[in-house]
């Protein structure tokens, strides 16, 4: 994956439709987790993050 594609995939999506910008997602073991509100949490599957 390139460093663009990845810094798309590893922002919270949640925090981008609700206020309009993206929060960085941190990496707590197999998952992704917003460093705004940590009930956003993500995996990373085929190159796409999904709700978990």
């Amino acid at each position: 994956m390139s460093v663009f594609g990845d810094q798309i995939i590893c922002n919270c999506k949640l925090c981008y439709q609700n206020h309009g910008y993206g929060i960085p997602l941190a990496k707590k073991g197999d998952l992704w987790v917003c460093e705004h509100d940590s009930s956003h949490r993500y995996v990373i599957r085929g190159g796409y993050t999904h709700r978990a």
